[in-house]
């Protein structure tokens, strides 16, 4: 009403165009803000990154809904019965939309349980996939990815040890050291883990992510030698957290190590084993923990 809109709407030519662009801007502001309030609750972290990366993603698709909604509005003052017109099409788009999503959310949760047994194999592992992904869906965020890229990061993350289907218990829970071939399994894992995710649309994205999470930095990691720019940044993103974790826990080879060595050593390797500028973004995001949690925000976790 205050920008010129009338109850019931009433056409009058396009200066009508510019209250509802208002209500439009409106409603889909206000929803992405308290979304936004919701999932920086949830991952303690600044309400403004969630907001921002919110609006990158998915605008073709609300103007779209917008666009058609006008549509329609249009077609009823024509001629009441031409409701029937638009209301067919856009049910049967709705049945599609909703078919698919419930069938996307069936095999995400098919292939999570997967990797969560695969977790469980390991009794110092238990939840391991669950933390990384948390962890590496802040770092994107601190980062200022859009949000479809801290979704890929957080799928991939959350199934990254996948490809450990292949590998025996014993193996796994080796308390010495590995032996050739042993480490040869150990090092296929990551393709393993790729071929299997790139098979299910929810998780393909992410394939890459899942297949060089291992490289370093500096060319010395596995399975490919990959180094610097030459990793995929979800790819780092995800052997941050996963290293972050993994020092965190206890293992069969070592009790879990202080956030301050752990610290010290995700500095010490900056550049060097893991992009420099994702330390930087994980040290950032515990630092906002610490400082608005005190120091047990990001636990030391021992399982």
């Amino acid at each position: 009403m205050m920008v010129g809109g009338e109850v019931p709407f009433v056409w009058k030519g396009w200066p009508t165009v510019i209250p509802l662009a208002a209500a439009a801007i409106t409603q889909a502001t206000t929803e992405r803000l308290l979304v936004a309030i919701a999932f920086s609750l949830h991952f303690r972290t600044k309400v403004w990154n969630f907001f921002t990366n919110l609006w990158q993603g998915a605008i073709k698709e609300e103007v779209a809904l917008y666009l058609l909604g006008l549509l329609t509005v249009l077609v009823v003052q024509v001629h009441p019965w031409g409701l029937l017109l638009t209301t067919i099409p856009v049910a049967l788009v709705y049945l599609s939309l909703r078919n698919s999503l419930r069938l996307q959310v069936l095999t995400r949760d098919a292939v999570e349980k997967m990797a969560d047994v695969i977790d469980r194999r390991d009794p110092y592992t238990a939840g391991h996939s669950i933390r990384v992904a948390d962890l590496a869906a802040r770092i994107a965020i601190e980062m200022g990815l859009p949000w479809e890229e801290v979704e890929t990061i957080r799928a991939a993350a959350r199934v990254h040890d996948l490809g450990k289907i292949e590998i025996d218990s014993i193996v796994l829970n080796k308390p010495g050291r590995l032996d050739d071939r042993e480490w040869e399994l150990m090092r296929r894992h990551p393709i393993v883990g790729a071929e299997i995710i790139s098979r299910f649309p929810e998780f393909a994205r992410g394939a890459d992510y899942i297949r060089y999470h291992h490289e370093r930095w500096d060319g010395k990691g596995y399975p490919y030698g990959l180094k610097g720019e030459e990793i995929p940044l979800g790819a780092r993103i995800i052997a941050v957290a996963d290293s972050y974790d993994a020092m965190t826990t206890d293992r069969p080879y070592r009790r879990a190590l202080s956030r301050d060595v752990v610290v010290a050593e995700l500095k010490r390797g900056a550049g060097v084993q893991w992009d420099p500028r994702v330390v930087a973004a994980f040290l950032r995001v515990l630092g906002e923990e610490e400082s608005q949690s005190g120091t047990d925000a990001i636990p030391v976790a021992v399982t």
